[in-house]
């Protein structure tokens, strides 16, 4: 599809996209294979639990409120041990292991970034979206903004709740 769409770029706005998008897609096409194989083989057998998951995410794609069971958290996979996906939980700080199905054990790569559902107790759902190792140099970068924005509201969040407080103090004396 995508080289079809950069043909369609290319005749409409005399762009030359086809060529390199092409190129691309050659270059990683095992590792977005990987990336589908993974996707299919994971979650086979919970196939309704798959299909409400991806209705609450299409929900919440239109600003909808989602149910607490329908949390997703990123993860990077550093590795698989003894059929188990060592990830890191990105967002966490933690580093936890992942039952993997058998059948979807070949097509899990280190370097993958999975996004999956996260219940309330930490336990993990299947995956819903794969990005290959291939995709990291572009990921990075955003994450560490992501991290960096982050660490700046915990500093912040306290000098703000302090304010609030003394505002409310200081109203409740003028009462």
């Amino acid at each position: 599809m995508l080289p079809e769409l950069a043909g369609w770029l290319d005749s409409r706005y005399g762009t030359k996209h086809q060529k390199a998008v092409c190129a691309i897609l050659e270059e990683v096409r095992s590792e977005l294979e990987h990336c589908f194989a993974l996707l299919d083989e994971w979650g086979t057998e919970r196939k309704e639990e798959k299909e409400k998951r991806l209705v609450w995410q299409l929900v919440g794609l239109f600003g909808f409120p989602t149910p607490s069971s329908a949390h997703f958290s990123m993860y990077y996979v550093k590795g698989i041990e003894q059929g188990k996906a060592v990830v890191d939980w990105i967002g966490h700080n933690r580093t936890v292991t992942w039952d993997v199905p058998e059948r979807a054990q070949p097509h899990l790569l280190p370097g993958m970034y999975i996004i999956a559902t996260a219940g309330c107790h930490d336990e993990m759902g299947d995956p819903v979206l794969v990005y290959p190792p291939a995709f990291s140099p572009y990921l990075e970068p955003w994450l560490q903004k992501l991290k960096e924005w982050l660490d700046r509201v915990k500093k912040e969040v306290p000098a703000s709740q302090e304010r609030v407080r003394a505002s409310v103090d200081r109203l409740s004396r003028r009462l």
